[in-house]
């Protein structure tokens, strides 16, 4: 058996092709409904234009209409500010001020439904090719807008989600529908755009 080089080197340089294809990647956010799709990429700006208090027991309080709210993540498009530590003696109170955006990734989360009509405490998986009328699943795409640099080390992120949907008809929130759910709570600012 012979020993060669570039069998043992393919695994390596395999990794390598992967992480400069990662890195090369971009992601991109539609200004609105029928608006280009731009770059979007770290050194933008969150400015909070008043303090956000996070309920007591919540990791997150969300952006809806311009107004707050405990709940709202599937009620899109919404946003919500994440905090690294649960409060547990109260809520936390995030005071106003400008964090600086340190990452955007493109995201996605599946929802459960809970059926009303069954034991809420006991846990059921079903499939979408279920016998059951399983159905497609229910999601929502969004982007993480990494934070760093605020008034709070608390604040981890703010997550924008679009409207709960089946999969194949979900769609990210555009930088119109992200403004409108902040409303006058909070600005968001993207560094301009990179020329082509």
């Amino acid at each position: 058996m012979t020993d060669n080089p570039l069998a043992r080197a393919a695994p390596r340089l395999s990794l390598i092709l992967a992480l400069a294809l990662l890195l090369g990647c971009e992601t991109q956010m539609r200004q609105s409904d029928q608006g280009p799709w731009i770059p979007v990429g770290p050194g933008g700006v969150l400015a909070l234009n008043g303090p956000v208090q996070v309920p007591q027991d919540r990791a997150r309080v969300f952006f809806r209409n311009g107004r707050l709210q405990p709940t709202g993540a599937n009620q899109g498009p919404s946003c919500g500010i994440e905090i690294r530590t649960i409060p547990r003696d109260g809520p936390h109170v995030i005071p106003a001020g400008s964090f600086t955006i340190t990452r955007v990734q493109p995201y996605w989360t599946q929802v459960a439904a809970i059926d009303p009509d069954r034991d809420r405490s006991a846990v059921r998986l079903r499939p979408a090719s279920a016998p059951d009328s399983g159905g497609t699943p229910l999601i929502q795409e969004g982007y993480h807008l990494w934070l760093s640099d605020g008034p709070d080390a608390e604040v981890m992120r703010l997550t924008c989600l679009g409207m709960l949907d089946e999969m194949w008809r979900a769609r990210p929130p555009t930088l119109d529908e992200i403004r409108a759910a902040l409303g006058d709570l909070a600005t968001l600012e993207l560094p301009p755009n990179p020329s082509p």
